[in-house]
């Protein structure tokens, strides 16, 4: 069936890299919101850190994290139009769709079932291409290096990669550019087989506070937690900027063009991510289909993060209401800037 290998690989992949890392993880670490006495349904913004032990006298800033309360009424009609779409194309084209929109200028933000959980499947490349470039800026991995790699079956995926690549060796650099660019699952595994990689791996995924998936429930993550990798790599403040930059010029070259990019006018700046991922009985019968795309929009002084998730019966149909999501944001977006 397609997208079987969500469950082969990325089940495997995610679970085994990061379940470890938890293991003795301070559960105490996680940020929770501060109530304000004068204001009870709203909570105070909180600097989320990286808390790392690397360093004795600093704690980098990774982001701060606010009460989507706080913006109720600018994003009102935004909200409005979006929860009208929604409805309008549940269940005929989707059972569920979970929206998340930030502003990357003033970091306000707004969501609808924003923190419903989804399988994120190949969404999860990204934090592979931020530890591969980690791992690079420490030294612990060259850009040349070279990894055995294996394709695997396009049949499995949907959207299958589509960059010709033939079982062999191939530079980490060559990697994580087909993982990117085409969504490469083999390139994806080929990189988390070097030791340094995979560690790197786990603790971005530990310092980004992502949710570990459970074997007794394969959605795990939420368009709200997701969106902390891109926030993240905006600004700046994992990677080097040199990196964060490459990373996202890489991203804006992605391939898939049926989601975010589809809602918009030709030639925006669109760096994301999509993930497709498919439940099926044992029997093969299909149980549903996820299709998801997240990325920041560089609409021209005023870039903008969306990630939608999607759940439903046809990956077509999820892509169609991916970019009917995304129209009604960029048509929000280019209205309110309008002079």
């Amino acid at each position: 069936m397609k997208a079987k290998i969500s469950k082969t690989i990325y089940a495997s992949v995610i679970c085994a890299l990061v379940a470890g890392a938890f293991i003795g993880y301070a559960l105490s670490k996680a940020v929770s919101y501060k109530e304000v006495s004068s204001l009870p349904t709203i909570k105070a913004p909180v600097e989320i850190r990286v808390n790392t032990t690397n360093y004795k006298f600093i704690n980098p800033l990774l982001y701060i994290g606010t009460d989507k309360n706080l913006y109720v009424d600018q994003y009102k009609g935004l909200v409005n139009s979006l929860n009208g779409y929604i409805q309008s194309v549940t269940p005929t084209k989707a059972t569920d769709v979970s929206v998340y929109f930030r502003d990357m200028n003033d970091a306000h933000w707004t969501g609808i079932g924003e923190n419903d959980k989804y399988r994120p499947s190949s969404m999860m490349k990204v934090v592979t291409l931020m530890a591969t470039l980690k791992s690079i800026e420490n030294g612990t991995v060259s850009p040349y290096n070279m990894l055995s790699y294996t394709p695997t079956d396009p049949g499995l995926q949907y959207y299958p990669a589509n960059d010709g690549m033939a079982i062999g060796a191939y530079s980490v650099q060559d990697l994580f550019k087909s993982m990117i660019m085409y969504s490469d699952n083999g390139s994806d595994l080929a990189l988390l087989s070097d030791n340094g990689i995979k560690n790197e791996y786990i603790s971005v995924y530990n310092i980004f506070r992502l949710p570990l998936a459970s074997s007794s429930d394969q959605d795990f993550m939420s368009a709200k937690s997701y969106s902390v990798v891109w926030r993240t790599l905006y600004n700046s403040t994992l990677l080097s900027d040199d990196d964060s930059n490459q990373a996202l010029q890489l991203l804006s070259e992605s391939t898939f063009k049926d989601g975010l990019v589809a809602g918009m006018p030709a030639g925006v700046t669109v760096s994301h991510k999509f993930g497709e991922f498919t439940d099926d009985a044992p029997s093969g019968i299909v149980i549903n289909r996820e299709l998801h795309d997240c990325g920041i929009i560089y609409y021209p002084g005023h870039p903008y993060l969306l990630c939608v998730m999607s759940r439903g019966s046809d990956f077509p149909s999820l892509a169609q209401v991916i970019a009917g999501a995304s129209k009604i944001v960029y048509d929000y977006v280019a209205s309110s800037t309008a002079p």
